[in-house]
């Protein structure tokens, strides 16, 4: 009696329609494409939109910075100076033609401002200042310029360093609140690596990867400060901006003093000889150098570190025979946003003192003329 049954129950299953397995393959192939299709263009008005902020935004930041007369920190409408540096400055860069190149820490990054030079002289003038980078750090980066993207190919007489120095260049950044900060400006984008052991490493991936890497980063960046100004999250990129600060030279000095820490001497032993052994790096190579010392507030005079520094950095350029430009005492007390970083007035004082180091090589090798030249001054009718 099982058989009829299993019969029974065979003959009750429909038989298969030959057709509906290649139909089926075909709507769930052409929904996956749709499906596909709407989440990139959805992506890729994001990536527009995002663009077209960072336009907005840097403008925006650098008007309210001469509004204010407040800090500028150029980001590009990015999450920090790193992101303006590696993603938007180095791969414009004609490095065929040669150029000029501004290294240093925040101090220097506050100080010149090529992003609003012409396009064509962006191209060519450089300010890959790091913040919260000592000697040692910029050294390591600056090898990675030269030695993996081969800034220095039309020739190193062709190109222009100039290295801003003052101390708090000089401090162990290992012991101190920027112990990690650099490393991950670098990290975030998945694009980088850097340690004091092995450098700035680029991270190997395709062409293709790694341009949809960067473009979900500005995306990503896009979306948070967005959702910040609706008040829905903690905007942790920075606005460009910021207001000027009260004078307070007690809380500077007391900042100051944490940060260079209890070892500071032999620390600072320390950093200056790597400042030497980064001079005589760029002179092997035929690089033309000026060391700029950046100017100090008032409410540093009265720590040890202002002459300490001073003193071994004019003996090792003196050593060196390298061209040593002291603004220390450019500016006065009402010239600064905070304890170290330029307000707006400061900063076109600052920049129109160092620009001329840039313009006047570019125009010795004929890439820009007088007028180009003179355009670059902030204070002769040029504004960010």
């Amino acid at each position: 009696m099982s058989q009829p049954q299993a019969d029974i129950v065979t003959q009750a299953v429909p038989p298969a329609t030959p057709g509906e397995p290649p139909r089926l393959r075909r709507l769930q192939l052409a929904t996956s494409l749709a499906l596909l299709a709407t989440v990139g263009g959805i992506w890729l008005a994001l990536d527009v939109l995002a663009r077209r902020h960072q336009e907005a935004f840097v403008a925006n930041a650098q008007a309210q910075w001469k509004r204010i007369n407040g800090r500028y920190y150029h980001t590009a409408g990015l999450h920090d100076t790193v992101d303006y540096v590696m993603l938007e400055d180095l791969p414009r860069g004609r490095y065929d033609l040669g150029g000029a190149y501004y290294i240093g820490g925040s101090n220097m990054m506050t100080a010149v401002n090529p992003w609003v030079l012409d396009p064509p002289i962006r191209q060519l003038v450089h300010n890959w200042a790091l913040p919260g980078a000592n000697h040692q750090q910029q050294f390591l980066f600056l090898r990675y310029m030269v030695e993996q993207e081969g800034i220095l190919r039309a020739g190193g007489d062709k190109n222009l360093v100039v290295l801003g120095a003052c101390y708090g260049l000089a401090a162990d950044v290992s012991q101190n609140e920027n112990k990690r900060v650099l490393s991950s400006s670098f990290a975030k984008q998945g694009l980088y690596d850097f340690d004091l052991d092995s450098g700035l490493r680029r991270i190997q991936c395709h062409p293709l990867e790694r341009w949809l890497r960067i473009e979900k980063f500005r995306c990503a960046v896009f979306v948070r400060r967005m959702l910040a100004r609706a008040g829905l999250m903690k905007d942790r990129t920075l606005e460009g901006f910021a207001p000027a600060l009260p004078p307070d030279g007690e809380t500077y000095r007391k900042y100051w003093i944490d940060y260079m820490g209890p070892d500071w001497q032999a620390n600072m032993d320390r950093q200056v000889e790597i400042l030497r052994e980064m001079i005589r790096y760029l002179r092997q190579r035929g690089v033309h150098m000026v060391v700029v010392q950046t100017p100090v507030a008032g409410w540093h005079k009265g720590l040890p570190y202002v002459e300490a520094y001073a003193e071994r950095l004019h003996r090792v350029c003196g050593e060196e025979e390298v061209r040593l430009m002291d603004l220390s005492g450019l500016l006065n007390d009402t010239h600064w946003a905070d304890s170290s970083h330029p307000n707006y007035a400061g900063s076109v004082l600052l920049h129109d003192r160092i620009i001329p180091l840039a313009t006047d090589h570019l125009r010795r090798l004929g890439l820009i003329d007088d007028a180009q030249a003179r355009r670059c001054l902030l204070g002769q009718g040029q504004s960010p």
